[in-house]
C-alpha cells in the first residue's frame, strides 16, 4: 500500500513538474519576452516626448540646430559631386600627385555601382616618389577640401626614397542629375592642358 502512494506522489510530482515547465516555456516566456519589448518601447517613446516637449519650449534653439545641420549637410553634398565623370577623376588625381610632387604613373576604372542614393566607382591609381610625399597625398586624397575618395587597399613597394604605390580607390556621387548637364568640369575651363590623355600620366 505504502508502495502505491509513493508511486502516485511521483506520477503527480511528474505531472505538476511538466504542467510548470510547459507553462514557463510556452506561456510565460513569450508574454515575458513581450512585456519587456513593450517597455523597451515606451521608455523610448518617453524620452522622445520630453526631448519634444524640449524642443517646444526651446524653438529658438531647434532652429539653430537645424540650420547647422543643413549647414553640414550642404558641405557634404558639395563634395558629392552629381556625377562620376572620368576625366575629371583622372585630372583631380593627376593634380594632387603633382602638388605633392609624386609622379603619377596609370589609372583605370571599374563600372560604375548604382546604389540605393548614391553611386559608387572602383579605380586603382599607381604613382611613385619619396614615402613622406605619397603619405601626404594619400592623407588629403581623404581629408583634403577638394572631392575625396575612399581608400580601400595600398600596396607600397620599392626603397625610402622611391617608393611605388598601388592604390585601391572609390569614388562616390549622388544619384541625381546635374543641375547643369551642359556645365563643363572644372578642369576644361584651364588654359593648360596636355596634347593627350595618356600624356597625363608620363612620369
Amino acid at each position: 500500500m505504502k508502495k502505491e502512494k509513493f508511486q502516485i506522489i511521483v506520477l503527480i510530482s511528474i505531472i505538476l513538474f511538466g504542467i510548470s515547465y510547459a507553462y514557463l516555456k510556452f506561456l510565460f516566456l513569450p508574454q515575458w519576452t513581450v512585456i519587456q519589448g513593450s517597455t523597451n518601447q515606451l521608455l523610448s517613446l518617453e524620452n522622445r516626448y520630453q526631448e519634444l516637449l524640449t524642443y517646444q519650449n526651446n524653438q529658438s534653439g531647434l532652429q539653430q540646430e537645424i540650420k547647422t545641420l543643413e549647414a553640414k549637410v550642404n558641405k557634404l553634398n558639395d563634395q558629392l559631386p552629381n556625377r562620376l565623370d572620368k576625366p575629371p577623376i583622372m585630372v583631380g588625381l593627376y593634380t594632387l600627385a603633382k602638388q605633392h610632387s609624386v609622379a603619377p604613373q596609370s589609372v583605370s576604372f571599374e563600372q560604375t555601382q548604382t546604389k540605393d542614393a548614391y553611386q559608387e566607382m572602383g579605380m586603382s591609381f599607381s604613382c611613385s616618389g619619396k614615402t613622406t610625399d605619397l603619405l601626404a597625398m594619400i592623407e588629403e586624397m581623404q581629408f583634403g577640401d577638394s572631392q575625396r575618395l575612399a581608400i580601400k587597399s595600398i600596396s607600397l613597394t620599392g626603397s625610402q626614397e622611391t617608393m611605388r604605390a598601388e592604390l585601391k580607390l572609390t569614388a562616390y556621387g549622388s544619384n541625381g542629375i546635374s543641375k547643369d548637364s551642359n556645365q563643363k568640369p572644372d578642369f576644361m575651363e584651364s588654359p593648360f592642358g596636355v596634347d593627350s590623355p595618356e600624356k597625363m600620366f608620363q612620369p
